[in-house]
């Protein structure tokens, strides 16, 4: 690729982003982010995990002026108790009534009993009437790293 052509990614950062890397070993990472410039862009990156946890990404549009009873719902202390919980980030977006949810559960098995466990159901309820719809959802194995 040529040096003044910008990098794939958003309007406001295609001129500066390196491209994402695509999967979770270090050559790769250390590679996707050489570029044209041979290295300037390099992260600081200096362990990367295995799949170790499982979990899901939602993404919601919000009812006008509700945004802080679905975080209220979302960042509920309840939903921490359930088995292998591990961890949950929400996300206000800066511009319009959407959220991102990311949950991450120790594994497969621990995120599919709170998805059918029944106070889920009644939690998702509640939430739906924070909503103007359905969320999507992504659930999958999630990869990390982390600065030395």
């Amino acid at each position: 690729s040529r040096i003044d052509e910008p990098w794939p990614g958003h309007s406001r950062t295609a001129s500066r982003t390196p491209p994402s890397p695509r999967t979770v070993c270090v050559p790769t990472i250390e590679r996707a982010y050489r570029g044209p410039l041979g290295g300037a862009y390099a992260p600081a990156v200096r362990s990367v995990k295995e799949a170790d946890v499982y979990g899901t990404v939602g993404r919601m549009k919000v009812k006008p002026g509700k945004m802080q009873d679905v975080r209220d719902n979302m960042l509920d202390p309840q939903g921490a108790s359930a088995k292998g919980f591990r961890g949950l980030h929400f996300l206000v977006a800066d511009e319009g009534n959407e959220a991102v949810v990311a949950v991450i559960f120790e594994d497969k098995d621990s995120y599919s009993a709170m998805v059918h466990d029944p106070k889920t159901d009644e939690n998702f309820g509640k939430l739906m009437t924070l909503l103007e719809g359905e969320p999507s959802w992504t659930d999958g194995e999630w990869h990390s790293s982390s600065p030395a």
